[in-house]
C-alpha cells in the first residue's frame, strides 16, 4: 500500500511534529509570536560557507523523498518585518554535505488569524534527512524568524493557481516565486520574468503601486490571478526609498520597447507603436519632447511615483554625532554622553549611542536631538528611527519648538527592546514653522545604553 507522509513543523525553540487533524483549518496560522522561531543573533551556520548567519536546520531523522514546500512567514503583527524574506535553502543526507536547492524569496505575512501561507519551491523527490534554511534578509526588523514549515514527501500537484500575497513597492525584485501548479506552463505579466522551470521572478519596484494581473499559460488554458502592490506610504510596509536626483533617464528609441522605465526625472522624443506597452515610472516630471508620438492601438502610461525626501541629516551616524547634540541636566543629576559606534549598527557601519550613566525622574534631563527643522500647517509628516536599548527602557521621541515653551507637535513613549525595531509616528501639524523646530529623544529617566539608526523625518506626500 502507498503511504504519502507530511513532514510537518510549527517553529518553536525546538520543533515538534503536529498532527495535522487537530486543526478545524489546517493551512491558517496564528498572529501569536510563540507559534514560530526567532533569531536575534547571528551564529555559526552548519554550512561554514555561510559564516555567521541566521539560520534554521531540520532533522527528519531519516531520508525522505522531499518534494513540495509551504512557507508561513513570521505573521505576528510586531515582527512582521522580521519575517525572512529572501532564503537559500540546502538539503543533506548526513548533516556536513550540503547541495543547493534555490534561493527563493518568501513573501511577507499579513498579521492575520486568516492566513494561509505561500507555496514553496517542489524539492523534485531529492533524498535527503536535513533541510537547512539559511536567511539573506528580511523586510526590515532587527530579528530574523518564520512561523512555520510544511514539507510534503510526495509531489502535490494542484489545479488551483494562488498567489497569495501583497507586496510593497519598494521590496525589490521577487524571486523563485511559484502558483502552486506544475503542468509545464509559462507565467506572464508586467514585471514578471518565467524562470522556464514552473517558477517566476516579480519586479514588485518597478511595476509599482496598484493592481497587476499575473497569468500562467498552459495546454489546458491561461489562469490568472490580480496580485496588489502595496505604495511605500502604507503603514503595512517599510521605508519608502530615498530620492536620487540624478537618475535622470532619457527614452529616445523609436519605436519604444514594451518595458517599464524609471527615473528621477524622463524626457522623450520616442514612439509607442501599436501593441506597445510603454510604463514612465518618475519621481518628479516627465518631459515629452517634440517628436513623442503613441500610435492609435499602443499605449502610454506617465505614472509619478513618490520617494521620500529625508530631512534629517547624518541619520545613520555614519560621520559620527556631527548635526546632533546632546542635552544634559547635570545640575539635575543627570550624567550622559553620546558616540557613534560600531557595536552591531542596525545597517552600514555605525548606530548612534546615548550613555546614560545616571538617571533622574525626568526623561527631558537627558536628550539626543537634531535642531533647524521645518513643518508646513496641513501636510502629513513622518518620523522614523531603528532603535534599541541594552535593558529595555521607555523614552520620549518629540518633535517639538527650539525654544521655549518648547511646544511638542508630536509626543511618543515607545519601549526600547534589546533587539533593533522600526519605530515610526506620523502627525499633521496646525501651524507652519520654518527652521524653528528640532527632533529630539528624550532618555534621562533609565540608566542604559540606548542606540539609534536610520532616523528619518519626511513628508508624505
Amino acid at each position: 500500500m502507498k503511504q504519502r507522509y507530511t513532514l510537518f513543523f510549527i517553529w518553536l525553540a525546538i520543533f515538534w511534529v503536529a498532527d495535522l487533524s487537530a486543526q478545524s483549518h489546517p493551512d491558517r496560522h496564528t498572529t501569536n509570536a510563540f507559534d514560530g522561531w526567532l533569531s536575534c543573533s547571528p551564529s555559526a551556520n552548519p554550512n561554514s560557507a555561510h559564516g555567521l548567519s541566521h539560520w534554521i536546520r531540520y532533522d527528519f531523522g531519516q531520508n525522505y523523498s522531499l518534494h513540495d514546500i509551504t512557507f508561513w512567514n513570521m505573521n505576528h503583527p510586531d515582527y512582521i518585518t522580521s519575517g525572512l524574506k529572501n532564503v537559500i535553502i540546502e538539503y543533506s543526507t548526513n548533516g556536513s554535505s550540503w547541495t543547493a536547492l534555490d534561493t527563493v524569496t518568501i513573501p511577507k505575512a499579513n498579521a492575520s488569524g486568516m492566513y494561509e501561507g505561500v507555496h514553496g519551491p517542489d524539492m523534485e523527490g531529492v533524498n535527503a534527512r536535513y533541510l537547512l534554511v539559511t536567511a539573506i534578509d528580511n523586510y526590515g526588523g532587527g530579528c530574523y524568524g518564520m512561523s512555520e514549515i510544511r514539507v510534503f514527501t510526495e509531489d502535490q500537484t494542484t489545479s488551483e493557481f494562488e498567489l497569495a500575497f501583497s507586496p510593497c513597492e519598494s521590496e525589490g525584485v521577487y524571486q523563485r516565486l511559484t502558483g502552486g501548479m506544475e503542468l509545464n506552463g509559462t507565467y506572464n505579466g508586467l514585471g514578471v520574468t518565467d524562470n522556464g522551470d514552473e517558477t517566476f521572478d516579480f519586479d514588485v519596484q518597478k511595476v509599482g503601486a496598484g493592481t497587476h494581473t499575473i497569468s500562467y499559460s498552459y495546454s489546458g488554458g491561461t489562469l490568472s490571478e490580480e496580485v496588489t502592490v502595496l505604495p511605500c506610504t502604507d503603514p503595512f510596509c517599510s521605508d519608502c526609498p530615498e530620492c536620487v536626483t540624478s537618475d535622470q533617464m532619457v527614452v529616445n528609441m523609436n519605436p519604444i520597447p514594451t518595458d517599464i522605465y524609471n527615473g528621477y526625472e524622463i524626457t522623450s522624443t520616442g514612439t509607442v507603436p501599436s501593441t506597445n506597452l510603454v510604463k514612465f515610472l518618475y519621481n518628479e516630471s516627465v518631459e515629452l519632447q517634440p517628436g513623442f508620438e503613441v500610435s492609435s492601438s499602443g499605449e502610454f502610461v506617465a505614472d509619478m511615483r513618490y520617494c521620500a525626501e529625508n530631512k534629517t541629516t547624518n541619520g545613520g551616524f555614519e560621520n559620527g554625532t556631527t548635526d546632533w547634540n546632546l542635552y544634559v541636566d547635570t545640575g539635575g543629576g543627570a550624567a550622559a554622553t553620546a558616540s557613534a559606534v560600531t557595536n552591531n549598527p542596525y545597517e552600514e557601519a555605525h548606530s548612534g549611542l546615548v550613555a546614560v550613566t545616571s538617571a533622574t525622574s525626568d526623561r527631558w534631563r537627558v536628550q539626543f536631538m537634531q535642531e533647524g527643522h521645518s513643518f508646513v500647517a496641513g501636510r502629513e509628516y513622518e518620523l522614523s528611527f531603528y532603535g534599541r536599548a541594552d535593558n529595555g527602557s521607555t523614552i520620549n521621541m518629540r518633535i517639538e519648538l527650539n525654544v521655549s515653551p518648547w511646544t511638542s507637535h508630536l509626543s511618543a513613549t515607545p519601549i526600547l527592546t534589546e533587539n533593533w525595531k522600526k519605530y515610526s509616528y506620523r502627525f499633521i501639524p496646525d501651524v507652519t514653522i520654518n527652521g524653528g523646530v528640532r527632533i529630539t529623544a528624550q532618555c534621562g529617566a533609565s540608566v542604559d545604553n540606548y542606540y539609534f539608526d536610520k532616523v528619518r523625518y519626511v513628508e508624505i506626500n
